[in-house]
């Protein structure tokens, strides 16, 4: 029940496929154990032939058991089964209470979109050769007698000719039809209880492997690739791993018997023979590396490295021309630019061997498989502002987003205040400036970090056309007047348009039936944020805000909003109650720094005092109090307050400004 429950967390994907394979198993042991046993006994090995190593070892039914009985014993399993997967997401109640799934229910595949049979055999072509067989032959042997309307061989004969026939008139239909041939041949043999119960398993693991491939073929997960031509690929990728495992492990189990069957009917010969075409296509399988191998190396850069345990080598030799048109992330007019990395190997290893923590590197966000732009943090391990790709299909993109434009308009805009700004917003330690910056931003929004060498950057590397520039102090209050301030046209970059995804309806409807459910208030108000909708956010935080009095990030949340919508009372009063739920100093703190960017110097100082109270260590009060203090002309106390924080935070991000205000404050 923990592992079950541990796939759900892990790899949902994996969580139905298992969930089903474990309950068929305890409901297909409750099954074998009340079905009458065959008389006279005639134990069937999955090759249609008996031998003692298949006798089940199975207790018959009770005497006097009558059906209700045996049917409540299938129930009674049934419900174990179904016990088992909801204990398992039970136990990991915490992760799903505030976990939400980036996907949009199913969607249909097409009778043109599905996959072929040649392609299907193509990847489980070595598997399916022992494993078709043996179910084709266990059902011949198991439906020997005839049935109320055919004969069961003939049924049989049928059910596997069947998916030729239809290969030969429509080809995308011939996949569907063999996998419903062989679920149905399959489960023929596993409804009897006439071959052992490893034989049994064997066979189920094929059976619940070709329904999920037939699954696939019908159905696919709606995720961010909706709608585009690879809309299967993650449903066919996912579900195929669990299909190959399936298949290899029902395979492995089922060779032995297959041997010995092709010995019993066909002796010696038909055994080596058996051997040998297995041998081939095993051959045949193995030429995968030996052929794809060179085809890879083919595509990849023109390096001569040689053989080397280094994977960042080819970092050393590499220039490439990338194509703007075919990829997208150049500046308007520019159709290809070439990419020089051989600078970023030796930047890479002088951060790996220099730089200790894990400070903050902000770098390009362009497409990690085409311009590589995340090759810093991908290298070195170092934290990033945004990643390429992937974020934005674990995270929801509309939040993403905020930080890709954040991030564009940071290397491309020569505004300095702005860049100060997302320096501030994001705590950057370091900048980037490399081959891929140079090769997609213009030369004006780079040329700003010179500029700025003298005040707020130390360039603590320069070679081979890489700069990596320090941050040293940016005043902190850069990212909180941008979150506090009334609301301007770039006050939180709007998202291109589709940013919003599809689930935008399905998240709304999902509040309007749960207007107090905090998760789901909280992730649809930074969707409405996103697109400049505070009007909309601060509605559906308001109720949700009031029936979760103890959720400081909601309150956060909303007193953010009504403070960018100018809504400043409001914002006080939301920034109040978080103060009053968690009264710790950094919750006074932001309430006290908000108030005194507002002007309401008298209320700062309140909530300010409050924060000095619950904890006087923290150097952000006494800064903020000495900013206040200097509005008020009251020199005596604010040069103790930031003195206060300069003795606190010596190297801190606002101590270049406190300096300045002492040196203004100074008589």
């Amino acid at each position: 029940m923990l592992a079950l429950g541990a796939l759900a967390v892990t790899n949902s994907w994996d969580f139905p496929t298992y969930a089903l394979l474990g309950g068929l198993a305890i409901v297909g042991a409750a099954w074998r154990a009340i079905i009458p046993r065959p008389s006279p006994p005639s134990p069937l090995s999955l090759s249609g032939r008996g031998g003692a190593e298949d006798v089940p070892d199975l207790p018959s039914p009770r005497e006097g058991e009558g059906p209700g009985v045996r049917v409540g014993r299938l129930a009674g399993a049934a419900g174990l089964a179904a016990g088992v997967a909801l204990g398992g997401l039970a136990l990991y109640a915490p992760f799903f209470d505030r976990y939400f799934a980036f996907v949009r229910g199913l969607g249909t595949v097409p009778q043109a979109g599905g996959t072929a049979l040649r392609d299907y055999l193509l990847v489980f072509g070595v598997p399916l050769a022992l494993l078709v067989p043996t179910a084709v032959g266990a059902a011949w042997s198991a439906l020997p007698r005839p049935t109320a309307l055919i004969p069961g061989r003939v049924l049989v004969v049928i059910l596997a000719i069947t998916p030729l026939i239809a290969t030969a008139v429509e080809p995308n239909l011939g996949l569907r039809v063999a996998l419903i041939s062989l679920l149905l041949l399959s489960g023929a043999v596993m409804l009897r209880r006439r071959i052992g119960p490893a034989a049994w398993f064997t066979l189920l693991l094929a059976w619940v492997a070709w329904a999920v491939s037939l699954g696939v073929e019908l159905v696919y997960i709606r995720d961010h690739l909706d709608g585009g031509d690879w809309y299967r690929m993650n449903t066919v990728f996912k579900f195929g791993l669990q299909a190959w495992v399936l298949l290899g492990l029902a395979a492995a189990a089922s060779l032995p018997a297959t041997l010995r069957a092709l010995r019993r009917n066909g002796g010696l010969a038909a055994q080596a023979l058996g051997l040998i075409a297995l041998a081939g296509l095993l051959l045949v399988a193995a030429a995968y590396p030996l052929v794809g191998t060179p085809s890879r190396v083919a595509n990849r850069f023109p390096v001569q490295t040689g053989p080397t345990l280094d994977g960042l080598a080819f970092m050393g030799q590499t220039s490439f021309d990338y194509d703007c048109a075919s990829y997208g992330g150049c500046q308007p007019g520019v159709t290809q630019v070439t990419v020089d990395l051989r600078g970023d190997a030796a930047a890479i290893s002088w951060l790996n061997r220099e730089i200790s923590g894990t400070p903050i590197v902000v770098q390009s966000d362009l497409w990690f498989y085409r311009s590589y732009g995340i090759r810093i943090a991908a290298n070195t391990g170092l934290p990033t502002v945004i990643s390429a790709l992937h974020e934005g299909e674990q995270r929801d993109p509309a939040m993403t987003g905020v930080r890709d434009a954040d991030l564009s308009s940071f290397y491309t805009s020569s505004d300095i205040d702005a860049a100060l700004h997302f320096l501030a917003k994001y705590q950057v330690n370091y900048i980037y400036v490399g081959g891929v910056e140079r090769a997609f931003y213009p030369v004006a929004g780079l040329a700003k970090f010179t500029a700025m060498e003298s005040s707020y950057l130390s360039r603590v590397y320069d070679q081979q056309h890489v700069q990596i520039y320090q941050v040293h102090g940016v005043p902190q209050s850069y990212a909180t007047l941008q979150a506090v301030r009334p609301p301007t046209d770039t006050a939180h970059p709007k998202l291109p348009p589709g940013a919003i995804t599809a689930d935008l309806q399905a998240l709304e409807q999902a509040v309007a039936n749960n207007p107090t459910d905090a998760p789901n208030a909280f992730g649809l108000a930074e969707r409405y944020r996103a697109t400049d909708r505070l009007a909309d956010a601060a509605r559906v935080l308001t109720p949700a805000a009031r029936a979760n009095p103890s959720d400081v990030g909601l309150h956060h949340l909303l007193g953010d909003i009504l403070a960018d919508a100018g809504r400043y009372d409001e914002a006080e009063q939301a920034y109040m109650e978080a103060a009053k739920a968690v009264p710790t100093a950094g919750n006074w703190n932001k309430l006290g720094a908000a108030l005194l960017a507002w002007g309401k110097l008298d209320k700062a100082e309140i909530a300010l005092d409050l924060a000095l109270s619950a904890d006087p260590t923290i150097p952000d009060t006494h800064y903020n109090l000495g900013r206040l203090f200097a509005q008020r002309r009251d020199r005596e106390r604010a040069t103790a307050e930031l003195q206060a924080y300069l003795r606190l935070a010596p190297n801190g991000p606002w101590a270049p400004d406190a300096a300045k205000i002492l040196k203004d404050l100074a008589p």
